[in-house]
């Protein structure tokens, strides 16, 4: 199978196992939820799916020389999202850590056919659901790891700074089981743009709003039972075709709004909204010689840089429409 990724290249897949999960519906699923929470028809800013975020991450763990199972896990990481990716923990999750997925993934492997697939192959789900034991693909905050790579990297690309997609992904290194820069200028680089991403996007006052107007939308149609929570287990535009078809005033009303341009203001007076997002940042290690070295702890710049921005992130946003 060849698998041609617009970030991380062409890949020819042999593994009988990683063919049966791309080929998987429970997988492709993922090619119908958008990474970003909401589709573009109510978000615009440019898209990709979780599937195509899947096989990145699956890819770029094959490039830097991690095993077949890693490859395994990395690729299932996010079959477990519901409709609107992490949106939904604003409904009927914790909207602080944002971990209805990951609480669920374990449980969720295990009753999916996608088990069967795995037990054919002789993996275990437990182990492959056990992310202590994939080093490259998963990593606590900050440290770097091939799910936080993937997805910046692909926005970097889309809008962020598409000039330093190649020279960041040329200097990743799989060193003793984790992924660093090798040099300090690679690993300043993408830090200060996955930075960019969390002040303008993922924390920046328009998008968490959208996010907020269509939370209202989503927990008003569960009031009112135009949606079950299970509707949630399908995809983006399943739930939408519900909300579009409902007739509510109140609904069509907030779609509208959602769909056109987002008229807001910042409003430290009278504010309608008072707004925060969960705080994302990176502090890489990169190599210098033999040694690896800690990015904030070896750049005071950096280190100041930080500071700030996660004083800034607590601030959060003081909306009103207009």
């Amino acid at each position: 199978m060849q698998v041609k990724d617009r970030i991380w290249g062409d890949f020819n897949i042999i593994e009988n196992i990683l063919i049966d999960l791309i080929k998987h519906p429970e997988l492709l699923r993922l090619d119908k939820i958008s990474q970003f929470g909401l589709p573009y028809r109510y978000y615009p800013i440019k898209q990709f799916t979780r599937l195509e975020h899947s096989i990145g991450v699956m890819v770029l763990l094959r490039d830097l020389g991690a095993g077949l199972e890693e490859q395994v896990a990395g690729l299932l990481h996010d079959v477990s999202h519901t409709s609107f990716s992490h949106l939904v923990d604003w409904v009927i999750g914790d909207r602080k850590n944002e971990d209805f997925q990951d609480k669920r993934h374990i449980n969720f492997l295990r009753k999916s056919s996608l088990n069967n697939i795995l037990k054919e192959h002789n993996l275990d789900v437990d182990k492959i659901a056990n992310y202590d034991r994939f080093s490259l693909l998963e990593q606590p905050r900050p440290y770097l790891c091939a799910d936080r790579i993937d997805y910046a990297i692909r926005e970097f690309k889309d809008w962020a700074n598409p000039q330093i997609v190649e020279s960041c992904s040329s200097q990743l290194v799989n060193h003793k089981g984790r992924i660093v820069f090798s040099s300090e200028e690679g690993a300043l680089k993408f830090s200060y743009n996955y930075m960019k991403l969390q002040r303008e996007h993922w924390g920046g006052a328009e998008w968490i709003l959208r996010w907020q107007i269509f939370s209202e939308v989503l927990r008003y149609a569960l009031d009112k039972e135009i949606l079950q929570k299970e509707n949630f287990f399908r995809d983006d535009q399943f739930v939408l075709d519900i909300l579009e078809a409902s007739s509510d005033e109140e609904i069509l009303k907030r779609l509208f709004l959602l769909e056109n341009k987002l008229n807001f203001k910042i409003d430290d007076k009278k504010p309608a909204y008072v707004l925060h997002k969960k705080f994302r940042y990176i502090d890489p290690s990169y190599l210098d010689g033999d040694r690896e070295l800690r990015l904030s702890e070896n750049n005071k710049e950096y280190s100041t840089f930080l500071e700030r921005e996660r004083e800034h992130n607590k601030n959060g946003h003081k909306i009103s429409l207009t």
